[in-house]
């Protein structure tokens, strides 16, 4: 091969890349709208029944956790992810994941149906939620930029408030 067919070959191979790069798609692909309307769709709430059978928790939880959540740095520590910041196991209750983070929260009388909203702490992740003994009082664990707070909530009402 003679080198101005090298040449014309080599410019043919660039510019074919080139062309090939230009209409290379750039970012993400997106499903369809009806495909991201199913994903997106509100989840059904996790019931959660008091001791006393009286009162309904429903919690729904985010289906899909905020990248800045996932890509939160931990340490391997004998099996056990935890993350520095905030001293929090990095796993979901199953194993290995993020944990889930509640998006609302309500309680149910199951007497009168009626319902009451719960309002969740802004700007933490709320979960672990579980009833007092005596179904009057519920509890949760709240994790906020730099601590894991516990808050207590009444059932009567659905008040909460932070302990400690």
């Amino acid at each position: 091969m003679t080198a101005s067919a090298e040449r014309t070959l080599a410019s043919f191979l660039m510019a074919l890349c080139a062309a090939a790069l230009a209409e290379a798609p750039s970012g993400y692909n997106q499903p369809p709208k009806e495909v991201l309307d199913v994903l997106h769709a509100a989840p059904p709430p996790n019931p959660m029944v008091s001791p006393t059978r009286d009162r309904i928790l429903l919690v729904s939880y985010v289906i899909y956790p905020p990248i800045t959540q996932v890509a939160e740095p931990f340490l391997k520590l004998a099996g056990v992810r935890v993350e520095p910041k905030t001293r929090r196991k990095h796993d979901t209750p199953g194993g290995y994941g993020v944990a889930p983070c509640a998006l609302t929260a309500a309680l149910v009388d199951v007497g009168s149906s009626k319902e009451t909203k719960v309002t969740l702490p802004a700007g933490g992740c709320a979960d672990g939620f579980s009833w007092s003994a005596d179904g009057k009082r519920f509890v949760f664990h709240n994790t906020s930029g730099d601590a894991v707070e516990l808050w207590l909530g009444e059932a009567g009402t659905g008040e909460v408030r932070r302990l400690g």
